[in-house]
């Protein structure tokens, strides 16, 4: 809950609906940019590959707040990862085989890189790049989506004001990024994008479309289908999982 500065617990149940609240927790504090970082603003919260760990993105606290996840659904406490005053994380996505994290940070414009430890649930720092092209400084931009292709070799983070899905090349042994290209959105503010069978399908909230793009197998490179769907104010895309 980004206004209320709390993370909160569901049960689903056997018919698949959800039970009471199971566990609550609220975080308090504030960061260095007052108009943005005023009080905690917890952005998104993602389980860990192995279940046991819940990690909170935290943008008013510059925070991953990490919690062991209890049999009964409550949220413990366990550690924090710290960040770079005024970076103000936003999303997090775990590699798909290797032990890294990667956070896209909204107000800093930059891309975090975490080795990740899963017994222990500790994320340690290895990297941060930024999202933009040099020269950049005045485009008024925040880093929205973050997403990593099942090969996991090549991760996307897109910008809202530049208006682009830039693409790192991942490094499989140290997890650390390349960066390889900035592709335009053709639509304004892409707030969310997924990855969907070897296309990046990207939702332009404010350009009122939804624009997609073939993956290059070899390289991860984008190029557009030229296949766009007119939507009032995009902002998820979720694919539909077959059982």
């Amino acid at each position: 809950n980004y206004s209320g500065g709390n993370a909160v617990v569901f049960p689903v149940t056997e018919a698949g609906g959800l039970g009471e609240m199971s566990g609550q927790v609220q975080h308090t504090g504030s960061g260095i940019l007052q108009d943005r970082q005023d009080a905690a603003h917890p952005h998104s919260i993602i389980s860990d590959p192995s279940g046991q760990y819940a990690m909170v993105c935290d943008l008013g606290l510059d925070q991953i707040v990490v919690y062991r996840l209890t049999e009964d659904g409550k949220l413990v406490t366990h550690r924090e990862a710290e960040l770079p005053p005024g970076s103000g994380p936003r999303h997090l996505v775990f590699h798909p085989s290797r032990p890294y994290a990667f956070v896209a940070n909204e107000l800093n414009n930059t891309v975090a890189v975490f080795s990740y430890n899963e017994r222990n649930g500790e994320l340690q720092w290895l990297q941060s790049l930024s999202t933009l092209p040099e020269g950049s400084i005045d485009v008024e931009n925040t880093v929205a989506d973050i997403r990593i292709t099942p090969c996991g070799r090549y991760l996307y983070v897109s910008n809202r004001g530049h208006n682009s899905i830039v693409l790192y090349h991942v490094d499989l042994d140290s997890g650390k990024l390349e960066t390889v290209e900035w592709v335009e959105t053709f639509g304004s503010t892409p707030r969310n994008f997924n990855i969907l069978s070897g296309y990046l399908v990207v939702a332009n909230q404010d350009g009122n479309n939804i624009v997609s793009f073939a993956i290059h197998s070899e390289d991860g490179r984008l190029t557009r289908t030229g296949y766009v769907l007119e939507v009032p104010l995009p902002v998820c895309i979720e694919p539909v999982r077959q059982s």
